[in-house]
Formats: C-alpha cells, sequence, structure tokens
C-alpha cells in the first residue's frame, strides 16, 4: 500500500530508490521507497488452482505437454 493509499499487486521487479512491480497484466508501477506504507507478501500464489479454473489432472499435463513442444 501507498502513503496515498493505493494497493498494488504483482511480483517485485526491482528494489532500490525506486520499488517496481509488474501486475497480472504486465504492467509496471514504480513507486518512490518514500511513497511506499507497507509492503506484503500474498500468503498464495496470484494462479488459481487448475480446479478452480475446471482443469483435471489430465487436462494440466496436455497443457505443459504442448508448451514444452518444440516450436509452440
Amino acid at each position: 500500500m501507498t502513503t496515498k493509499h493505493q494497493t498494488h499487486i504483482g511480483f517485485l521487479q526491482a528494489e532500490g530508490a525506486t520499488i517496481s512491480v509488474r501486475d497480472g497484466y504486465g504492467r509496471i508501477f514504480t513507486l518512490e521507497r518514500e511513497e511506499l506504507a507497507a509492503r506484503v507478501p500474498l500468503k498464495s500464489s496470484l494462479m488459481p488452482d487448475p480446479p478452480a479454473l475446471g482443469l483435471a489432472d489430465q487436462d494440466v499435463a496436455d497443457i505443459a505437454a504442448f508448451l514444452m513442444t518444440p516450436g509452440q
């Protein structure tokens, strides 16, 4: 959360005088360190569980195999 009460959820990209966070849409937010009021790591993944997406174990295996196929 920032000092302006904004919340950014994503992946830490850079940390120094400024802090950069990439959200789930690929947008990068850069904040000055003094703008940061709190930093809280998520206790769970941003990625939903396969069953929540209606995917069975075999579906996940098929997707992984497809992504690992050369030329994809």
